[in-house]
């Protein structure tokens, strides 16, 4: 018997819709592979949500709402001025000639990484990477 038949539409749609459950997750619970699930929402005309984040909606990386602080502003705006994001979108460096800088950086996000050294020429750099934690 073919299991991709065996699953019900309204267990799918109920996991996928209401649970907000992606393909890999239902896959998991269901004990099959992710394309087994998206050929049955192909076979059923369940419309697929498109990859990544949806739009509008909340990342949550490490806080629920935190509360914007002088010190918050201050991280937001070194990201944003001084961040590298790297291509595959988990790692975030920051990098700077001064240690005392990436040092303050580091304690204000209350981390406990080790701050990495790049030697370019005659220069010496202090690095700061943060990565994505794996998903669940």
């Amino acid at each position: 018997m073919n299991f991709r038949k065996t699953i019900s539409e309204t267990e799918l749609r109920r996991l996928y819709f209401d649970e907000r459950m992606t393909q890999e997750e239902i896959a998991v619970k269901l004990g099959c592979g992710a394309t087994t699930i998206k050929r049955r929402m192909i076979d059923l005309g369940i419309e697929i949500r498109a990859r990544g984040p949806e739009p509008g909606g909340n990342i949550d990386f490490r806080y629920n709402n935190p509360e914007w602080t002088p010190a918050l502003a201050y991280i937001v705006g070194t990201i944003t001025a001084d961040g590298n994001l790297s291509p595959d979108g988990r790692h975030l460096t920051i990098k700077s000639k001064d240690k005392d800088w990436i040092e303050d950086i580091k304690e204000l996000l209350g981390l406990d990484n080790r701050i990495g050294i790049e030697r370019k020429l005659w220069r010496k750099y202090y690095r700061l990477t943060l990565r994505r934690a794996n998903p669940k």
